[in-house]
Order: structure tokens, then sequence, then C-alpha cells
């Protein structure tokens, strides 16, 4: 079910997912994809930008139509580009940095399940599934 998004404080969650994350059969290094966040953002301005000079009917449709391509076609470089990246071993983890901690549970999992109740894991979407040791399952 949908949810706003609410804060909630790491030490009750750390615990679980940090036993998750022991499950990960890793190799050395992955290729990720990288977006350069000020580029992206430049670019959705320009997208508004043009919308809106349309809109007060500065340009017609088809130059709106022309420029909204090109910032097409820039945003499908920006997808293109990868980045080769080294995966830490679990116990290389900094948990205590919220910094680092975060940005290891972003490259692991596309999506962690909180019971809504209790606030606590009940399941894990990994961001590459086949890493996932079958040896012990997340109870659900």
């Amino acid at each position: 079910m949908p949810h706003d998004r609410v804060s909630i404080s790491e030490h009750l969650i750390l615990p679980s997912i940090r036993a998750e994350a022991e499950h990960l059969r890793r190799p050395e290094e992955v290729e990720t994809r990288h977006v350069d966040p000020a580029m992206f953002a430049e670019l959705e301005q320009k997208r508004a930008r043009i919308i809106e000079t349309y809109f007060d009917g500065v340009i017609d449709k088809p130059e709106r139509d022309r420029a909204l391509q090109l910032v097409d076609k820039a945003m499908e470089r920006l997808d293109v580009q990868r980045v080769v990246r080294k995966v830490p071993a679990i116990n290389d983890i900094d948990w205590d940095d919220p910094a680092k901690a975060n940005g290891v549970l972003r490259a692991l999992f596309e999506r962690i399940d909180l019971d809504p109740g209790t606030f606590q894991p009940v399941g894990f979407d990994w961001t590459v599934p086949e890493w996932r040791s079958e040896v012990a399952a997340m109870p659900q």
C-alpha cells in the first residue's frame, strides 16, 4: 500500500538490515549507473522552462517538441554513464557513519519494506537479486 515517506530512527532498523546484508554473495566490483545530480537537475529545469515557454505562447508546439527532444537525448546520455565500483565486504562497512551506511544501503537494496506498526523490516528487494544467498531468508 502506498504511503507517505516518514523518517525512521536508524537504530530501530539497522540491526535487521545488517543481518540481511550478511547474506550477500558479492563480486569484487560492480558496474553501476551514475547520474550527475547537478546535470540531471539542470536538464529538468530546462524541460520545465521549455514547457512554461510553450504555455506562455512564446514558442509553438513544433518548437516545443524539438526542444524537448534535445533534452530527452541529453537525459539518455546521462542514463548510459557507467561507473565501476568496488563492493565493500560487509565487515568493512562503517555502520556507525550514517552517510557511508546509507550509501551502501542504496547500492544493495532497491527497497526495504517495513511493518507499519513496528517499523521493522519485513522484506527486502535487492538491487542485484542473484547476490542474495539462499541460506537464510528474512521471515515474512
